[in-house]
């Protein structure tokens, strides 16, 4: 007898183009924060300032972040 073959189920595939699309995001922001020698001055400026924003945006989130985990623990328990 054959064994039938395991087809995956939509779940994972829809999760598999998530990934993706999140992965080619992640590049395209990656790359567009990206110094290089031929930027300008003003283009390396924006750049850098597109970088410290994105840090104190996740500094400020994360005091929510911690008590919503902590939220969650304790529901958990």
């Amino acid at each position: 007898m054959k064994k039938e073959e395991e087809k995956p189920s939509r779940e994972n595939d829809s999760f598999d183009i998530l990934i993706e699309k999140f992965g080619q995001y992640y590049d395209r922001w990656k790359e567009a924060a990206a110094s290089k020698e031929d930027d300008s001055i003003g283009a390396s400026v924006i750049k850098i300032g597109i970088r410290v924003a994105g840090i104190l945006f996740f500094i400020a989130i994360s005091p929510f972040l911690i008590i919503g985990l902590l939220f969650g623990l304790f529901a958990a328990f």
